[in-house]
């Protein structure tokens, strides 16, 4: 397997995870580019929301990090997938809305992301 060949199931991989989500022991979330959020559902109850994280307000590396730590605060029933799949998600929505823009590590920079126009803005030096 060659690099062109990585890189294609890679993006078969997303193409897939923002189809369908991710499902986790009790939970599906699923980015929603309509009103970008990642819903958390039990997989019991997949039309129901259970959760639902507001990508507008994930703006810079602080808030998204209040949302890990309030999501990894959660019981989840002793589900414990749901941060990572969060975190795939969330990395999955930058990729979608933000194109090669940005990368979730370079957030640690000061990056802040406006998520309606689709801009990051960095701190000038």
């Amino acid at each position: 397997m060659d690099l062109n060949d990585i890189f294609e199931k890679e993006k078969r991989e997303r193409e897939e995870r923002l189809k369908n989500g991710i499902q986790t022991t009790l939970h599906l979330l699923k980015f929603q580019e309509s009103d970008l959020t990642i819903q958390i559902r039990l997989k019991t109850a997949p039309n129901s929301p259970y959760r639902e994280v507001d990508l507008e307000q994930c703006v810079e590396a602080s808030s998204l990090l209040g949302y890990i730590f309030d999501l990894h605060g959660k019981e989840w029933n002793g589900d414990n997938e749901v941060t990572n799949a969060f975190l795939t998600l969330f990395d999955d929505a930058l990729d979608v809305i933000f194109s090669d823009k940005i990368y979730a590590e370079r957030l640690s920079e000061g990056a802040t992301l406006d998520w309606k126009t689709k801009t990051v803005t960095f701190p000038s030096n």
